[in-house]
This record gives C-alpha cells, sequence and structure tokens, in this order.
C-alpha cells in the first residue's frame, strides 16, 4: 500500500484528505492507489496527485521509496510489473481538503498550478487531473462529512477549469448539503455542487452512485 492507503486504515485515527478518501471512497469501490505526488502549493488543502487504478482489486504493495519527483515507487520487479499493469488502467485525480472559513458559508478549496514564467493560473482542460475530489467535513452537534466528485467536464463548463482560453479558477467555495445558503450565486452554485457530492462513509445505496460519478 502507499503511505496514505496504510494511513487510512489504521484504526481510531482521524483521518482527512486522500487518507479519507482511501477508506471510505475507493476501498469500498474497490480502487486502489497506485501512485501519489504531493502538490506541496496546496499542502493547507492536503494537495495530491494521484493514480488510481480502475477495475484492480488490490494495491501495489511495495510503493514505498519515493523517488526525486515525488512519487513512490519499488525496486522489487514483481512491484514493478504489477505497477506497470495497473498504471494501463489508471485515472489521474486531484484530491483536496475543502476548509472551513470564519466569514462564509461553505468550505473554501485551492485549484491552481504554477505556469512556465513562475505565477499562478487555473489548471486548463489539457493539464486538470480527469476528477477532482474535495473532501468537506464539519464537526459540532451534527457533524456530517462527504466528497465532491468533479469530472474535468463540470469543471470547465462551471468555469473553474479553463477551456479554450476562457474561465478557470484558481479557488473556489464549495456547498455541501447542509450548507445553509441564502437566495443568490451561493444557493445556484450549491444546487449544481451537490449533484456532485457523496455522503461519507457511503451507504449501500451510494455506491452506485459513486461508481457514476467517478465514471466507472
Amino acid at each position: 500500500m502507499t503511505h496514505a492507503a496504510q494511513a487510512a486504515h489504521d484504526e481510531g485515527e482521524t483521518v482527512s484528505g486522500l487518507a479519507l478518501v482511501v477508506r471510505e471512497l475507493f476501498s469500498p469501490l474497490g480502487l486502489a492507489v497506485v501512485s501519489e505526488v504531493v502538490e506541496p502549493e496546496s499542502a493547507e488543502y492536503d494537495g495530491m496527485l494521484v493514480g488510481v487504478g480502475v477495475g484492480v482489486g488490490v494495491s501495489v504493495s511495495g510503493l514505498d521509496r519515493p523517488d526525486p519527483e515525488g512519487v513512490r515507487t519499488s525496486d522489487a520487479p514483481e512491484a514493478v510489473a504489477q505497477g506497470q499493469a495497473q498504471a494501463q488502467a489508471q485515472a489521474q485525480v486531484r484530491v483536496r481538503s475543502g476548509k472551513i472559513t470564519p466569514t462564509k458559508v461553505g468550505l473554501f478549496v485551492t485549484h491552481w498550478r504554477r505556469t512556465a514564467d513562475g505565477t499562478t493560473g487555473p489548471y486548463g482542460v489539457h493539464d486538470s487531473a480527469d476528477t477532482l475530489l474535495v473532501t468537506a467535513a464539519e464537526d459540532g452537534p451534527h457533524p456530517a462529512r462527504g466528497v465532491f466528485v468533479f469530472d474535468r467536464a463540470s469543471l470547465v463548463s462551471h468555469g473553474i477549469v479553463e477551456g479554450d482560453g476562457h474561465g478557470g479558477k484558481r479557488g473556489f467555495r464549495v456547498y455541501p448539503p447542509w450548507s445553509l445558503t441564502a437566495p443568490g450565486q451561493a444557493a445556484r452554485t450549491q444546487r449544481w455542487q451537490v449533484e456532485h457530492f457523496v455522503p461519507l462513509p457511503l451507504g449501500d445505496g451510494d455506491l452506485g452512485r459513486a461508481r457514476r460519478l467517478l465514471g466507472l
């Protein structure tokens, strides 16, 4: 297992970001994380880019040595062979944790890249991941958590990922079903976002919907 995948299986530990996604979304769906790249500029939001094996029953067990690019790999021939086989059927997934802010409803998340000239810019249709997962969790008397599963096409259509030189955001807010939005832009945004929201942990009725949102 990758380090995050191992952490996801440590019972009793509070997990977030990729560890939460592995334990409560990927594992129930039979998906395996086959590579992890930390995105340090989004570290505050648990930024990761991961390769996910689709239709693969187990994770690569030898992914435990970071290479210079930050991807965990293994020298064991059998692990390499297994990793190559899984890599043929993998999707690229970005993972972020939404952060609660003190004065606004919903949670904020960053989604930007460093351009060639050193400035920041939004992801475009050609360099964004296949899917963006944004975890959302709130404590209190009625704790709740879940994950938004945004496919690339939806992010383009709603102006978050740049398409044909138009749109693109470096950060945006997400509004889980429990967010009390006032009439206006936030409520309109919430209406389309909740179509991509899955509660965690997954219930029996959520499995099929989660598979569809992930394109499985």
